[in-house]
């Protein structure tokens, strides 16, 4: 696929990337399985359509400087987290922090990052201050960027002091500032994270461990969004699947026969929510149309920690990680004859960040 082509079809959900480039990223020969995956994201209604330029902007930062999209990008482009506020917003503030400790993975594509909000230019620059954050944060304190770009928040009512918020978000657009997919959605807060950003996008981020199981007729890649966890930590889990050429397994969805599965092991640490499957394609069998799985495809689901600390310290092993377990289940059929379904033992080690006896996290 060329970046042409991934311009005409790419849709992603939440933290404004403004810009993938052609080699670095979408090299030429092929589409990395992370990119297609964010490819294939279903379209969100939010903001700039695919294939539209960005608007010029200009804004202060958290040091009072003034920037704009050249200033802010990457020689591949740049990221841009729109979020709600560093003041009063939680979850923007957890976002942000860990997009400061894990901007390495983005700056590495070639990539710039910057955050986007309602908040004033003083706010932000305490909020940088106390945190450490690099990145520069844009104050738009008239909305006139959110609007621009298309995604203020049409929630919220006129004249409430959230009013201007945008809808959390991000787009992917290259160097030359046209949107070559984004990575949104209008009702999500936790999903936009670098770690869950990096991770629709470029397969395993930095600073986790990415395993792969080669099997006869395929290979698994797993890798968690990020691999250190904490007491209430909300994280998601991916399989990236590449079924060999002339094979094809069956989509959850096709009746009569062993489906693609995916199962992990829950307990009092660790509560996991539903597959998320990509469309499958259909193929004729017989008189049948069939769901199947060709080639590239890729599962995620959410993994959430319990926020106890002392069950989640009694979780933590003698090696100091938490120990999520699984199994990707499949059966692999060609042309002439299915073969026997098989299972696959996946195991993630999550690196436990205890939190200190005098933390407030800390049950005494």
């Amino acid at each position: 696929m060329t970046v042409t082509a991934a311009r005409a079809v790419a849709v992603v959900p939440a933290l404004a990337l403004v810009a993938l480039g052609s080699t670095s990223v979408l090299g030429q020969e092929h589409v990395p399985l992370s990119v297609q995956r964010a490819l294939r994201s279903p379209t969100a209604e939010v903001g700039l359509p695919v294939g539209e330029r960005i608007p010029a902007f200009e804004a202060r930062d958290q040091h009072g400087e003034l920037r704009d999209f050249d200033s802010v990008r990457g020689p591949n482009g740049a990221v841009i987290y729109f979020y709600r506020s560093a003041s009063w917003c939680i979850y923007c503030r957890a976002q942000l922090i860990e997009t400061e400790r894990s901007k390495e993975a983005i700056l590495d594509q070639g990539l710039g990052i910057v955050g986007i909000s309602y908040d004033p230019v003083e706010e932000l620059e305490a909020f940088a201050n106390e945190h450490g954050i690099s990145f520069p944060l844009l104050s738009d304190p008239d909305s006139t960027i959110i609007r621009a770009f298309g995604v203020l928040d049409a929630t919220v009512l006129p004249g409430t002091p959230a009013y201007g918020v945008p809808y959390h978000g991000s787009y992917v657009v290259d160097a030359s500032g046209v949107v070559i997919a984004k990575l949104f959605d209008a009702e999500a807060v936790l999903d936009h994270s670098s770690g869950v950003v990096v991770s629709k996008l470029f397969g395993s981020p930095l600073e986790t461990h990415a395993r792969v199981v080669r099997h006869d007729r395929l290979t698994l890649s797993y890798y968690a969004s990020r691999n250190a966890v904490a007491p209430g930590d909300e994280i998601e889990l991916w399989v990236d699947v590449i079924v060999n050429d002339g094979l094809h397994v069956y989509a959850p969805t096709a009746a009569d026969v062993v489906p693609v599965s995916w199962d992990v092991d829950e307990n009092d640490v660790v509560e996991v929510g539903e597959v998320a499957f990509p469309e499958p394609e259909q193929i004729v069998v017989g008189d049948e149309s069939v769901a199947v799985y060709k080639g590239r495809f890729s599962l995620s689901r959410r993994l959430a920690l319990t926020d106890d600390p002392i069950a989640f310290e009694r979780a933590v092993d003698a090696q100091g990680n938490v120990v999520v377990e699984g199994k990707f289940g499949f059966q692999a059929c060609d042309e002439q004859r299915c073969y026997l379904p098989k299972e696959v033992a996946l195991e993630w080690r999550l690196a436990a960040r205890i939190p200190a006896p005098d933390s407030p996290h800390h049950a005494h």
